[in-house]
């Protein structure tokens, strides 16, 4: 008779029955296995041979282990009931992942890592579980897949790169073939981990051979994947860069749901961060006029640049560096943060809050171009809140606790090829801000050469703390005729309505003209538009689709852009306010 008896409905799957059963514990908590299955699947199956759920608790607890949760990494329901683990209360959690079609995918690792963090939080608060580990039995989350090599060890390095205090990835992929030899067995799984986290494969990883029970099927994924995969290669390298691109991968809404709390945690009160966690909090400048002008004259001002990019808060975890968007929406980039060695060790941050915007340098003459992440103010700092502190020590503590250990990290590890720095999405850097008299270098010297797109001027108060949302005292200068709105457009009988926010999400019309010169109008209806003011025309003139956002600007930041542009500040105006009106900010330091 046939290993796995004949083929049908219940026949067990391919090298099933050959195939070792569970690993021992790896990572302190989590076992390996192959899928149990329920006893239809054993037919022709001598007993002792079947593992059924019953049998794969009864195994767990011979290694010490009781296990607390089930995770199925199967793309099918087939192998056993759920209810054949809830009935001993151990929890049974589904990702449907593609198998044997390519290693598992962001979202399904995303998801892998939140469950098994919302598992083991529960564990560790759960005084039956606690009892049960002094009782020598150690709460074990099971992981499997059908053979509980390929998918079950990638899912479970995912998690260690991403858990632990320092990413290593040949220690977690070693570790795993030691646990359940021969581990990751197939080449694709391991070459995906190791372009995934960037790392150095180290001449001692190699490829294992396929198990004796186990036929070679390392060519199965489908031709048209493996073309998909390779097509998929090549348009990520094409075409040039914009700053409002989609950067990074899809995180598990639940994950996501998570890092939107911290974000408010972070910026907001007390209070306040009890509250909804679905609008972005982030602090929101307004446009300078001849009124808030008075403004940099009754406290220090600190100038900078405004860069015509992308805004993001970035977010900087042990599992991962988030950009999240003025929608609010949340993407994973890969990404490499050290903290400073001699005050932390060897450890990455977790749960330190920046707030920046995403530009692209083009060479003038290359031009080559580089996305890069300029970081502007800072909320939070490995879990501590810094909002209360001065802006200009806020700046700093970016340059000294992200940006330098990072820099040091990069020029050691990068030249040696232990890390690919050159495949990460973007670079970062601190952005500069200078005391009130620098004003004019910036118009005159600094913006002109600039390698990236510059609309102005910020002026942000020196010594205040982070203020969320809406700052009055946050100011921006557009230069003449760059002054905009984004509105949403509605199209109706081939005319466009501009619409801003009211209170409690209703919308206000403008009775104000729209023209577009470059798109069609058809195909903005629905969208957020950034618009200018054409003094001549008297219309409102399609600048660019604002895709980073989903509501238009609120009916008061309207009627201050207008205000702004109405009032038509010029460069000679700002610099001769500042220059003759404003005592300069001696306490400010170059940053």
């Amino acid at each position: 008779m046939p290993d796995d008896g004949p083929r049908g409905a219940w026949a067990t799957p391919e090298g099933w029955t050959a195939c070792p059963r569970m690993s021992e514990p790896f990572a302190g908590m989590f076992l390996a296995s192959k899928a149990p299955l329920r006893e239809q699947f054993y037919a022709d199956v001598p007993r002792e041979d079947w593992y059924t759920p019953d049998d794969a608790l009864a195994l767990a607890q011979s290694k010490g282990r009781a296990v607390a949760m089930v995770i199925d990494l199967t793309n099918t329901s087939r192998y056993y009931d759920a209810s054949d683990f809830e009935k001993y209360g151990v929890r049974v959690y589904k990702i449907r992942c593609a198998g044997r079609d390519g290693a598992p995918a962001p979202r399904e690792v995303s998801e892998f890592v939140y469950a098994v963090q919302r598992c083991a939080a529960e564990m560790a608060s759960d005084p039956g579980w606690q009892e049960k580990a002094r009782q020598g039995y150690a709460p074990t989350i099971l992981v499997h897949c059908t053979h509980g090599f390929n998918r079950t060890g990638a899912m479970l390095t995912h998690y260690c790169q991403r858990a632990r205090g320092w990413p290593e990835l040949n220690k977690w992929v070693t570790e795993f073939a030691k646990v359940r030899p021969p581990g990751i067995y197939k080449s694709e799984y391991l070459e995906s981990l190791f372009d995934y986290y960037l790392e150095r494969r180290f001449s001692t990883t190699k490829d294992p051979k396929v198990p004796a029970w186990k036929s070679d099927d390392l060519s199965d994924a489908p031709p048209a994947l493996q073309r998909a995969m390779e097509i998929a290669e090549v348009e990520s390298d094409a075409g040039s860069m914009h700053h409002e691109d989609v950067v990074g991968e899809e995180v598990y809404e639940e994950m996501a749901h998570e890092i939107r709390k911290l974000c408010v945690w972070a910026v907001m009160s007390d209070d306040g961060a009890s509250g909804r966690v679905d609008n972005f909090p982030g602090s929101q400048p307004v446009s300078l006029s001849r009124n808030n002008m008075e403004l940099l004259k009754r406290e220090p001002y600190s100038v900078t640049w405004k860069a015509d990019g992308t805004r993001y808060l970035l977010m900087l975890m042990r599992d991962g560096t988030y950009l999240i968007d003025r929608k609010f929406a949340i993407r994973r980039v890969q990404m490499r943060f050290p903290l400073p060695h001699k005050k932390f060790g060897t450890n990455v941050h977790h749960c330190t809050l920046m707030d920046g915007e995403m530009v692209v340098d083009t060479d003038p003459q290359t031009k080559k171009q580089t996305r890069r992440y300029l970081a502007y103010d800072l909320m939070a700092i490995n879990g501590e809140r810094v909002t209360q502190r001065p802006f200009l020590e806020r700046l700093n503590i970016v340059r000294e606790f992200v940006v330098e250990p990072r820099k040091a990290f990069l020029a050691q590890a990068g030249p040696s090829g232990a890390y690919a720095a050159h495949k990460e999405p973007f670079s970062v850097r601190t952005k500069e801000f200078f005391p009130l008299n620098f004003a004019r270098s910036f118009i005159e010297k600094f913006i002109p050469a600039l390698s990236h797109e510059s609309d102005g001027l910020i002026f942000q108060p020196s010594n205040v703390p982070y203020v969320p949302q809406t700052y009055e005292a946050l100011l921006k200068w557009k230069f003449p005729g760059l002054n905009s709105v984004d509105f949403l457009l509605r199209v109706s009988r081939d005319k466009g309505l501009l619409f801003v926010g009211q209170k409690g999400g209703a919308l206000a019309r403008l009775e104000d003209d729209f023209v577009t010169r470059t798109d069609p109008l058809e195909s903005l209806d629905g969208k957020i538009v950034e618009c200018t003011w054409d003094m001549n025309e008297k219309t409102w003139v399609f600048l660019r689709t604002r895709s980073d956002k989903d509501t238009p600007n609120f009916i008061t930041t309207y009627e201050k852009t207008w205000k702004s542009i109405q009032d038509n500040i010029t460069s000679n105006d700002i610099l001769e306010f500042v220059e003759k009106e404003v005592v300069t900010n001696e306490g400010a330091t170059t940053v």
